[in-house]
């Protein structure tokens, strides 16, 4: 199973920063990410629906076989327990509390991320469980997700940067040292964050982390590709490949060629 491809899904674009990180980190590693861009967001959506749409996304990776899921979302990292899959399914919400509870020297920790996530208090719970000592303090983003999805990521969004301080001063009025970004999507904006408040604090990239302990998973399981050539990224999504397709230029390697299929997730 060692030159089986890392499967990696995510309701849109956001799930492309555990893409990168991955890319990074562990470059002989085959990828075969699926954005599931017609039902996007996930961050609105019950719990009900929410499950059956991870089940599909998984059974789709694992058809193309895959020896590994990451759920790059941190909503359906909320009920990955609730998920069936005949592969090891990984999640980004412990890595991402892990790192943070590492990061911290207030022991004052924030967490941003969608209504639905911070609803279920999956990252809280998580927290708690890590530490005794962690404080920590949660703020639902229902419009950010959307907003980078429409290419709103840039300093000079004044609707970016009006939603960023309704969502980020909330959690540094708790005067937090270390702010998780519960959602994929959200690193996107990092350096937008940074222009608005600074360098006060630490940003938990969710992607990355979930990434360096996949590649710890995997050398633990010895399921590390053993094959000393870069790996290929195939991509899938449920809409509009066009659009998805200038999204993966955007956030990867510019200079690369990708292609995108699309694919009927409704038949998973």
């Amino acid at each position: 199973m060692n030159n089986l491809a890392i499967g990696v899904f995510d309701s849109g674009v956001g799930g492309l920063t555990a893409v990168k990180a991955i890319r990074k980190i562990m470059p002989n590693e085959d990828i075969i990410y699926f954005g599931d861009t017609l039902r996007m967001p996930y961050g609105n959506k019950d719990k009900l629906t929410i499950i059956n749409y991870a089940n599909q996304n998984i059974k789709f990776l694992e058809s193309c076989g895959v020896k590994v899921v990451l759920a790059a979302c941190g909503t359906v990292s909320s009920y990955l327990s609730k998920v069936s899959s005949k592969v090891k399914i990984f999640g980004v919400i412990k890595p991402a509390c892990e790192a943070a509870i590492k990061s911290t020297s207030s022991g004052r920790i924030g967490v941003l991320g969608t209504y639905t996530a911070i609803n279920s208090n999956s990252y809280g719970t998580c927290l708690s469980r890590l530490s005794s000592e962690i404080k920590y303090w949660q703020n639902a983003c229902p419009l950010l997700a959307s907003l980078i999805e429409a290419g709103h990521i840039s300093p000079q969004s004044s609707v970016l940067r009006t939603i960023l301080d309704f969502y980020v001063s909330p959690l540094l009025h708790k005067n937090v040292d270390t702010i998780i970004l519960g959602c994929t999507h959200y690193p996107l904006v990092n350096p937008v964050i940074r222009e608005i408040f600074g360098k006060e604090f630490t940003l938990i990239n969710s992607g990355l982390e979930s990434a360096r302990a996949l590649k710890a998973l995997l050398k633990a399981q010895r399921l590390k590709s053993n094959d000393s050539k870069n790996g290929k990224a195939t991509f899938y999504c449920s809409g509009n490949e066009k659009n998805f397709l200038a999204n993966i230029k955007l956030f990867l390697e510019k200079d690369l060629e990708y292609e995108v299929k699309k694919i009927d997730i409704e038949k998973f």
